[in-house]
């Protein structure tokens, strides 16, 4: 009956989620041809952290309660997904990507590269089965310099035509957002209700259904983006999501305390999120993410699952 009642929940929850990211791209997208921002940089910082609130609420909270294991599970399985099922799915319904013809082409290979970068920092500092404080700092750090590294794009933000109506636009960006966040938490919140009634273990439960979980705005998100044509605001949102979690997610919480890495973590989580980053990495410098290599990536997410449940 408990049961029955969160899934209830979650599925009234998802509705107001699907409805509000629709809503939240539709004022994303208009902001950004109020302020003339290229829509990649529009996905690739604030898209990207609307959409990365529940990770990084979820860690805060599982650090502050020192469920520290959680953290990274979460992370590295967020990232796993949002490579593997979302943009593998996304090249599926679309019927393939073709990269070649974004005009943001040149930058999409530069935000690959830093996403290599902090994965490869994420990936050698957990080897050790710890994150610790000092490591923490030092993601902090990087995600401030990939932030730097932008600003002439952010200064955009502030410069033309059109002040008043970017304001409006900016504050229904930020209204929708908090509405996507917030709905994003009921719809983990559930997730969580339903795994601890089933007896689901912590460690799973992050690594799986609490990755699938917090990464629902990034599926609404960028496949709502992909169904209206906005290939280079959905691809930066994802590319985005994945470097604020390998740095702000994994990075703030440690200002609690160092964040354990379970050992189901260093023997899929690492392997699979390295598999994910490289062929992201391939199949955007070769210029298009077909339908096959969709396919592929789903099956690969899908093997990810099926081995997480085996090893626990």
């Amino acid at each position: 009956m408990q049961i029955a009642l969160w899934l209830l929940i979650f599925g009234l929850t998802l509705s107001v989620l699907l409805a509000s990211s629709q809503i939240f791209v539709g004022n994303a997208s208009t902001l950004c041809k109020s302020l003339n921002v290229r829509p990649f940089f529009m996905g690739l910082i604030i898209v990207a952290i609307g959409t990365s609130l529940p990770e990084l609420v979820i860690s805060l909270i599982a650090a502050a309660q020192n469920e520290t294991s959680v953290v990274a599970a979460n992370v590295f399985g967020s990232n796993i997904a949002n490579i593997l099922l979302i943009l593998g799915g996304g090249a599926l319904l679309s019927k393939g990507l073709n990269i070649n013809n974004l005009a943001e082409k040149s930058t999409l290979n530069d935000q690959i590269i830093s996403l290599l970068c902090v994965s490869t920092l994420l990936i050698i500092f957990s080897y050790d089965g710890s994150f610790t404080r000092i490591e923490g700092v030092i993601t902090l750090f990087a995600y401030a310099a990939y932030v730097l590294t932008n600003t002439n794009s952010l200064k955009d933000l502030f410069i033309g035509n059109g002040k008043k109506e970017s304001r409006q636009n900016g504050l229904k960006v930020l209204g929708s957002g908090l509405l996507v966040g917030a709905s994003s938490l009921l719809a983990v919140h559930s997730i969580e209700q339903i795994s601890q009634t089933a007896n689901i273990a912590p460690s799973l439960l992050g690594a799986s259904i609490l990755a699938l979980g917090t990464s629902i705005p990034e599926i609404i998100v960028t496949w709502t983006a992909l169904k209206k044509g906005a290939t280079e605001l959905a691809i930066g949102t994802l590319i985005g999501s994945c470097i604020i979690n390998a740095t702000l997610v994994m990075g703030l919480p440690t200002l609690f305390g160092p964040l354990a890495i379970t050992s189901d973590i260093l023997v899929l989580g690492v392997p699979f999120l390295l598999i994910s980053v490289l062929l992201l990495a391939f199949t955007a410098f070769s210029g298009k993410i077909s339908t096959f290599t969709g396919a592929v990536f789903s099956l690969i997410y899908l093997s990810f699952l099926g081995q997480t449940f085996n090893i626990l």
